[in-house]
């Protein structure tokens, strides 16, 4: 037996189907789901809804999808993209839509939140540099069923999510061994780190990471020019190197006013200057970041 909850809900959801004259389908199903036997309760379920009488019902479709929830928990609880939880979720918010008094809302809208939830937790355990692709597909889904069911905002966990997503990134424009595809992680890094930005101008993540990648880009640019490389060419290259500093000292620059005690923003300064010929301020951050180092270490 299921907590109490749970049978005065389905208590109450028979006697609607009684009172309503729906098909034995209806009884049988909700029997078979009082016995948690969710795979007969399927067959029923789904040979009632082929009524369209039936398919008026907004208890009908809760239990739908009620069903489904339940053989996504038994069958599919690790397919990410599982067709059980789909069409649970698709079931509960027609549900919803078509009861116009929304008697039903206490039922539907937990069992949603507890199916984005498992969304969530899917994009959690999947981001990595492997696997990140499937976090994204997960979060999204997450959010959209919380949009629907909630006027709370995501800014909270957009920060996390993007900034964990532009590091991932970050990490593939740094070991890509092509320029084109150091642009590609390069452009997708901006974009993850600007979206927490335009939530928080202050995040540090998203400052140093966009200030790092600026810096990087330029060291990119340093390193793969032939030793042999024309005049014109250098000239060149110098100049980009120079533009991209200029790009990234903001950032890092408020990085660095964010978190002053961390060195890698001292130390992307001290580069961004150097490329820069500034030897003043390359000195001044040259010595801050001999000064953090031995604050930090340990004591002999």
């Amino acid at each position: 037996m299921k907590n109490i909850r749970y049978i005065l809900f389905f208590v109450l959801l028979l006697g609607g189907f009684i009172a309503r004259g729906q098909n034995d389908n209806l009884a049988k199903a909700y029997n078979c789901m009082q016995k948690g036997n969710a795979d007969s309760a399927r067959i029923y379920i789904d040979k009632a809804m082929s009524d369209p009488s039936v398919r008026k019902d907004a208890q009908t479709w809760y239990l739908r999808g009620f069903v489904y929830k339940e053989l996504y928990k038994k069958y599919e609880s690790d397919d990410i993209r599982s067709e059980l939880r789909d069409t649970s979720v698709h079931d509960l918010f027609i549900s919803y839509r078509i009861d116009s008094s929304h008697e039903n809302k206490e039922t539907t809208f937990p069992t949603l939140k507890y199916l984005a939830a498992t969304y969530y937790n899917d994009a959690a355990s999947n981001m990595d540099s492997v696997h990140f692709h499937v976090a994204m597909f997960a979060y999204n889904k997450h959010k959209a069923i919380m949009r629907r069911i909630s006027t709370d905002n995501f800014n909270k966990l957009d920060i996390q999510f993007y900034d964990a997503l532009g590091e991932i990134y970050s990490g593939y424009f740094f070991s890509a061994p092509l320029f084109e595809v150091k642009k590609k992680y390069l452009d997708s890094a901006h974009k993850a780190y600007d979206k927490v930005l335009a939530i928080n101008p202050d995040d540090f993540s998203a400052n140093y990471g966009l200030g790092r990648l600026y810096y990087n880009q330029a060291v990119n640019i340093i390193t793969n020019l032939p030793v042999d490389a024309a005049i014109p060419e250098v000239n060149k290259a110098q100049d980009t190197c120079a533009h991209l500093a200029r790009l990234s000292l903001p950032y890092l620059d408020k990085a660095h006013k964010l978190e002053p005690l961390k060195i890698e923003p001292v130390k992307g300064l001290e580069g961004d200057y150097y490329m820069l010929h500034d030897s003043e301020k390359f000195e001044v951050n040259k010595d801050l970041e001999e000064k953090l180092r031995q604050q930090q270490s340990p004591k002999k």
